[in-house]
């Protein structure tokens, strides 16, 4: 009787003293204990909310409209992205210390909100894996994780959807280098090719959800789609924590 009642007051001293994984606030509320933040910096974050482009997500300001300019003026290879939350103020933050700083913890965070917009998307039932977009071996052995794979844990946790490693960099890919410091047109250039499904039988058939931290230009989505795709996948969507939105995107409902 003792031990059980230790147990009890072990799980219940555990269960009280869970910290917000960013401002170190006890939580107390059953979401906030869920996804690892308090209720205040969950205030903090710009959520991505309707009206939002039909294909990639991003959110709209302008009525009337169903997809922004860019993808209005190119088509998009995959049948829609799906984000969490604008890349920017708090959220920024979490997904540049998770991806930088090595704080894989905030996985969970990140994970769980993507986990709710697949749920609001409809994903669970109509996607038969996870995709993480792949990292070169180099990248790999000097972060020493790949973000996305983090990430496709978490949502698989929370969905069912089972986790899919379908797809590899190519040596073009590996060569590619940081996607942050280019341009829209240098990184499609520098993604062209970048993926390769390597084992094509095992996603052939399937319609299959593509994994990835950011979506700003939408180059590495439309290349790993494309892999995808050519390796025989029936269709394919998007999931992402963040969407790189800036002033003119939301003034237009179009990006540059």
């Amino acid at each position: 009787m003792l031990s059980r009642w230790l147990a009890a007051m072990r799980w219940l001293l555990e269960w009280s003293e869970e910290a917000c994984l960013h401002c170190g606030r006890t939580l107390v509320r059953a979401r906030e204990r869920r996804v690892g933040l308090c209720v205040g910096c969950l205030g903090r974050i710009a959520w991505v909310r309707p009206p939002t482009c039909a294909r990639c997500g991003k959110p709209l300001r302008l009525t009337g409209v169903t997809c922004c300019a860019d993808c209005r003026a190119r088509p998009v290879p995959f049948v829609s992205s799906h984000g969490a939350a604008v890349y920017d103020g708090l959220w920024r933050e979490l997904v540049w210390r998770f991806k930088f700083d090595r704080r894989r913890e905030l996985a969970r965070p990140l994970g769980v909100a993507m986990a709710e917009v697949a749920w609001r998307a409809g994903l669970p039932s109509r996607v038969h894996a996870l995709v993480p977009v792949p990292v070169s071996a180099e990248r790999l052995a000097r972060r020493g994780f790949n973000q996305a794979r983090d990430l496709a844990m978490v949502i698989a946790g929370e969905t069912g959807v089972p986790l899919l490693e379908a797809l590899v960099r190519t040596r073009r890919g590996r060569g590619a280098g940081p996607q942050s410091l280019r341009t829209a047109r240098q990184r499609r250039r520098a993604l062209r090719g970048a993926f390769v499904a390597w084992q094509p039988e095992v996603v052939r058939g399937l319609t299959l959800a593509v994994v990835d931290d950011v979506y700003t230009t939408g180059a590495t989505m439309d290349e790993a789609t494309r892999a995808l795709l050519r390796a025989g996948a029936k269709e394919v969507f998007g999931l992402v924590a963040a969407v790189g939105v800036t002033d003119v995107d939301l003034a237009s409902g179009g990006t540059e």
